[in-house]
């Protein structure tokens, strides 16, 4: 049952995004009304991962009295998101910039510039060293560029500071 709710917090998420680049536009009420309830889309994500924790958690507390238990939940997760994870990345290095005639070759280079943290799986290391969350500040500030299009954008963005902050500047 659980397992079927986080499918739907899938699918909420996915029409949401799949809803924002369409570029299709309500007109009549029953379509604003259906707008209304895909843009609450975001939800699916805090339902699944609230979900997913429950679940990961009760399969830790019915776990804990046997042998090995947290190696072999660990053993588990990676042996289920690692191939998928690796084989993801193998398609957006190997096979996208080969099929897609969108990527450009500046694109492909901002691509491949920090792909040694995305292959470590340490991309929130990178992310904390440059102190920016923004994915176009993470990856590649040595050639940044909008990956879909290949237009340039600013390196970095400007911080503030929490001296800033505080005097209100």
């Amino acid at each position: 049952m659980l397992d079927g709710l986080r499918g739907v917090a899938i699918l909420m998420v996915m029409v949401m995004v799949f809803h924002f680049f369409s570029g299709v536009r309500a007109v009549s009420l029953t379509e604003r009304g259906a707008v209304a309830i895909v843009l609450n889309g975001w939800v699916g994500v805090d339902l699944f991962f609230v979900l997913s924790g429950f679940l990961i958690t009760g399969i830790l507390i019915d776990s804990k009295t046997h042998p090995h238990a947290l190696r072999n939940f660990y053993a588990r997760r990676v042996l289920r998101i690692f191939p998928l994870y690796y084989a993801f990345l193998a398609l957006v290095y190997l096979a996208l910039p080969l099929l897609s005639p969108m990527i450009t070759p500046r694109s492909v280079a901002a691509l491949r510039a920090d792909q040694a943290w995305i292959w470590s799986y340490s991309v929130n290391i990178l992310a904390a060293i440059r102190g920016s969350w923004q994915a176009r500040d993470i990856f590649s500030s040595r050639t940044t560029t909008d990956f879909d299009t290949g237009v340039p954008l600013p390196s970095a963005t400007p911080s503030i500071g929490t001296s800033a902050l505080a005097s209100g500047k």
